[in-house]
């Protein structure tokens, strides 16, 4: 039912094409909310210990590698 065409085939190649590409969206979406989620943690504990930079900065690093992470095991080789 979920590769179902029409006369062209077009909706199941899409379809394909859509299904292989749905772990890689969602590497990019996680790296994009760890990125932002824990920058603005981040953030409120600077405003709150009256340190800006310092933890916001090390939370948004820290935000970025996981989302990396992420993103490269989404993409890396499966090993099984």
């Amino acid at each position: 039912m979920l590769y179902n065409s029409n006369k062209n085939g077009f909706k199941s190649y899409f379809q394909k094409i859509l299904i292989r590409a749905m772990p890689i969206m969602s590497a990019s979406y996680s790296l994009f909310i760890s990125t932002l989620i824990l920058s603005a943690l981040g953030y409120f504990i600077d405003k709150n210990f009256n340190t800006f930079p310092i933890i916001f900065l090390i939370s948004l690093f820290f935000g970025m590698i996981v989302g990396f992470y992420q993103l490269a095991r989404k993409i890396g080789p499966k090993n099984k």
